[in-house]
């Protein structure tokens, strides 16, 4: 009797073994290609989706526009040298500079379009500098190339300005033509409770 469980023992364990290495080799390939798939596809919870979205690649906030040299007036009656520039060609900035400031948007929006007849523009030569050029010289309706890097800020005292920060070789050799100092280009988007003259606006100040 004790020999007969025994040998049925031994039988019973043979087949085991056959059944747990079928089990291996059915079970672990599967196990293993879930986990692969699970963090290869892993699974984007919806607060994070809207994060994504919200985040836009530097390069995307960069872009090249022209602009024509013209005469301009602010409401104040300040005669200056710039380029208008499309709302549309700056519309990525003006979305940027909404989510920045939510409600206070409007403000200083129409800030800016009060003083500029309702016109976004790049001032090439201001109204003190160009009190004293030798306009005999000047022609307007140039054309020049104009690269755009993004969305500034700077702030002073109680006042703060947005603008897209911009450069342009062509301007710069333009106002040197006159003997004037390099400078930093932009486009005002907007300021609260106003403009501010004295701070530098270059690439240093892009919101990061």
């Amino acid at each position: 009797m004790k020999f007969t469980f025994f040998y049925m023992g031994i039988m019973f364990g043979l087949c085991v073994l056959p059944l747990e290495a079928l089990l291996a080799k059915s079970i672990t390939p599967t196990f293993a290609e879930s986990v692969m798939n699970t963090s290869k596809n892993p699974k984007i919870l919806p607060h994070q989706a809207k994060a994504l979205k919200q985040i836009v690649p530097s390069d995307s906030l960069s872009k090249t526009i022209e602009i024509s040299v013209v005469e301009l007036t602010d409401n104040q009656g300040l005669v200056y040298l710039g380029g208008v520039v499309n709302k549309a060609t700056v519309a990525i900035y003006l979305a940027q500079l909404k989510n920045v400031l939510n409600d206070e948007f409007v403000h200083y929006r129409q800030n800016q379009m009060l003083r500029d007849h309702g016109k976004l523009h790049l001032t090439l030569i201001n109204p003190y500098e160009y009190q004293n050029i030798n306009k005999e010289q000047l022609v307007l309706d140039q054309r020049f190339t104009v690269n755009l890097h993004g969305l500034g800020r700077v702030e002073k005292d109680k006042s703060a300005t947005y603008f897209v920060v911009a450069s342009s070789e062509q301007g710069q050799r333009f106002r040197q033509g006159f003997l004037l100092k390099q400078k930093d280009f932009h486009i005002t988007l907007g300021f609260k409770p106003s403009d501010i003259y004295s701070e530098s606006k270059d690439i240093n100040t892009l919101i990061k």
